[in-house]
């Protein structure tokens, strides 16, 4: 499964937004005591890199996939069972 591709340009805010949310971040840091940052996997995303439990992310994708794929085995079964009867039919009437 396509698990992403690394490198892709980010996406990035107007040069004066950029700015302003770095003079507002700044100045949180300057009147805080601690300052602590937490990132998450959604980070990455606007970097083109896909999530991993969202709609579209690549666990999401590969239990759809699964599930497909046991589908697929399940019709598959059940058409060959289908092959054989008719098969044995045949055989019985010649």
């Amino acid at each position: 499964p396509d698990k992403g591709v690394c490198g892709l340009p980010e996406n990035c805010d107007s040069e004066r937004a950029f700015s302003s949310k770095l003079k507002k971040l700044a100045e949180l840091i300057q009147q805080s005591n601690y300052t602590v940052v937490l990132t998450g996997a959604g980070i990455s995303t606007s970097a083109g890199i896909p999530d991993f439990r969202g709609p579209n992310g690549i666990w999401t994708r590969e239990q759809q996939e699964k599930q497909q794929q046991r589908q697929r085995q399940r019709q598959n079964k059940q058409s060959s069972k289908i092959e054989k009867k008719i098969a044995k039919k045949n055989d019985d009437e010649n």
